[in-house]
């Protein structure tokens, strides 16, 4: 009777038990390798969208202020001063802090001093990323200093990474930082 019994009972030897772990084991350790590899995909694909749209946005903001390159500057004041591969420099009355000037492109009564009249030729400075000196001469409008304020837009490594191909784009309003 115990043979009897014994064939009727149901189970798994050890054996059976190592077999089955180690086969869980590698299905497992596949699974996690594809997550893993799932997770470093979507992460990278994120930081490439956030790079577009940051790339997108400084591309919107320069074309913005590049449209009003030569408004409202008088005639003596050239409109585009410098283009260089990494740099372009242009005049604009972009910026006024006086209400009620109509040939500004913009109003802000909290424009800092210095960031709404062209800059004088006793505060000539040197656009970033060239040896070009500007202005070279006054430019009056009328009796008064002309009201068109030089923007730079130039290219830089970014000192906040260690890689050698990251940019930052700077925009400068006559020589503040």
């Amino acid at each position: 009777m115990t043979t009897q019994r014994r064939r009727d009972e149901r189970g798994l030897t050890l054996m059976e038990m190592m077999i089955a772990l180690v086969v869980f084991s590698f299905v497992m350790a596949a699974a996690l390798a594809f997550l893993r590899t799932q997770g470093r995909s979507f992460s990278l694909g994120s930081q490439r969208v956030t790079m577009l749209q940051n790339s997108r946005f400084a591309l919107d903001e320069l074309e913005k202020d590049l449209r009003t390159a030569g408004a409202g500057a008088p005639d003596i004041q050239p409109p585009l001063i410098y283009i260089g591969p990494s740099v372009i420099a242009f005049n604009a009355n972009y910026l006024t802090n006086t209400p009620g000037d109509v040939f500004a492109v913009y109003y802000n009564p909290d424009a800092p001093v210095g960031s709404t009249d062209a800059v004088q030729k006793s505060g000539a400075f040197t656009i970033p990323s060239t040896a070009v000196v500007y202005p070279d001469t006054d430019y009056l409008d009328g009796a008064f200093n002309s009201a068109a304020e030089t923007i730079t837009f130039y290219f830089a490594l970014d000192p906040t990474t260690t890689r050698a191909d990251d940019y930052v784009l700077y925009r400068q309003i006559n020589n503040l930082a």
